[in-house]
């Protein structure tokens, strides 16, 4: 009976071992070890052989495979490194998705290009840096932060109103099972975006930390997004009845925007002319912009001169108003003023001569009786066939009317006695000093 019992040992062991193997080449085996399973979407289909050491540093994996209904595998077939769970050593697998080109017969390599490794965490936290490190600590305490109270009980609340959305997540749950093979695919792409993002350490490293830069942010303004949130639902329900009412409105206008149809032809042709015309105002409002400051200063000097203006404004209307009458007496002296100037300065044009060349005029007008003088000799003297020293003469004339100071014009039209012309004028002539 022994020998009978480990003859059929032998023939079970004989016939379990794999005739088909298949060498896959790996640039890191990723800890597997000789035993662990070979899968094909989820189902066992043989198991991991020897693994050894090759050129290049590569490590060659044997695939035994066990299922004869895969065998043998065809060209383009792919062979993954996944792994069962988080936890444990011996916790690797080889998935394999077979491929649809010519078959593969046993013993056949499946290169580089048709592996693909595994990343684990800790390998990828190893090759960050301390900066990096740091950064994702403080991302990770931030999160922590940012969904503790009452984040969390909002985010319970929440749940309440994401039934349909769990609902969701149950049938694709359920159609990613239905479809492991492209699981797998899923799973190997993220392999290849998982070893990618390990060759730019450095830039996952500063996105890490601009990222918990910005998270701290947001925890700080948590009262204000929980303002935010609670407000939400009313907003939104004033929202929904704003929108309501705007389909009413929308049927007002389109009435108004149909009679207004005609009016916007002309509009245009309007707006075609206002157009050139607001461009050529842009220069004029340019320089009026530039002329601002000046006038600007120029107004902020005004309270100043305004402040010594007024005083002097109002002495001059006071004063003005006190030689107004003696301006009004002195206005017909104009004239002699002016024939006075001519004659004394620039030679007389007309009149009677005195020895002097003039009448006497200033403080003591001399005016003969009868005879004129030949000069003040004679007046003194005396001399025949004159009256006689002040013989009819008048002196002391200083006070004569406006045209007083020569003989009167035979129209009468000198002296102008102010008495006759400005009744209650000032006295400032005498018409007794007129010349006769």
């Amino acid at each position: 009976m022994l020998v009978v019992a480990v003859a059929a040992v032998t023939i079970l062991l004989v016939s379990s071992h794999s005739s088909y193997v298949l060498h896959a080449r790996f640039y890191d085996a990723g800890q597997l070890v000789g035993g662990d399973l070979v899968t094909v979407g989820g189902h066992q289909v043989g198991s991991v052989g020897q693994v050894t050491l090759v050129g290049h540093g590569m490590a060659d994996v044997a695939l035994n495979i066990t299922d004869r209904s895969l065998t043998p595998l065809r060209r383009g077939t792919i062979a993954t490194i996944g792994q069962t769970s988080l936890t444990g050593v011996a916790n690797r697998f080889v998935g394999i998705t077979p491929g649809s080109g010519p078959p593969l017969p046993s013993g056949s390599i499946l290169s580089p290009e048709q592996t693909r490794g595994i990343v684990d965490l800790d390998t990828l936290l190893d090759t960050l840096t301390p900066r990096v490190r740091t950064s994702l600590e403080s991302l990770l305490r931030t999160g922590a932060y940012t969904v503790s109270q009452p984040t969390a009980s909002q985010f319970n609340r929440g749940l309440l109103y994401s039934n349909s959305a769990l609902t969701e997540s149950t049938q694709l749950e359920a159609a990613l099972v239905a479809n492991r093979s492209a699981l797998s695919g899923l799973i190997s792409s993220s392999a290849q975006l998982t070893h990618a993002l390990a060759a730019h350490s450095q830039q996952l490293g500063g996105a890490v930390h601009e990222t918990a830069a910005v998270l701290r942010e947001i925890a700080t303004q948590r009262s204000a997004l929980a303002d935010s949130i609670s407000r939400a639902p009313a907003v939104l329900a004033q929202s929904t009845r704003v929108l309501g009412h705007l389909g009413g409105t929308l049927r007002v206008l389109d009435p108004v925007l149909v009679h207004l149809r005609p009016a916007a032809v002309r509009l245009g042709t309007l707006l075609r002319a206002v157009l050139p015309a607001a461009a050529n105002a842009i220069p004029t409002l340019q320089a009026l912009q530039r002329l601002v400051p000046g006038a600007e200063a120029a107004l902020e000097a005004f309270p100043a001169v305004e402040r010594v203006a007024t005083p002097a404004v109002n002495s001059l209307t006071t004063l003005l108003r006190v030689i107004s009458p003696s301006l009004s007496s002195l206005r017909p002296f104009t004239s002699d003023v002016v024939g006075g100037f001519f004659n004394g300065v620039g030679g007389a044009t007309a009149g009677t001569y005195d020895a002097n060349g003039h009448y006497l005029h200033g403080l003591a007008t001399i005016q003969g009786g009868g005879a004129s003088l030949t000069g003040l000799l004679n007046l003194l003297l005396g001399h025949p066939g004159t009256l006689g020293p002040f013989g009819g003469e008048r002196t002391g004339l200083l006070s004569p009317c406006p045209g007083g100071g020569g003989p009167p014009a035979a129209d009468r039209s000198n002296p102008w006695n102010f008495p006759d012309i400005l009744p209650g004028a000032p006295t400032v002539c005498k018409p007794s000093n007129n010349q006769r």
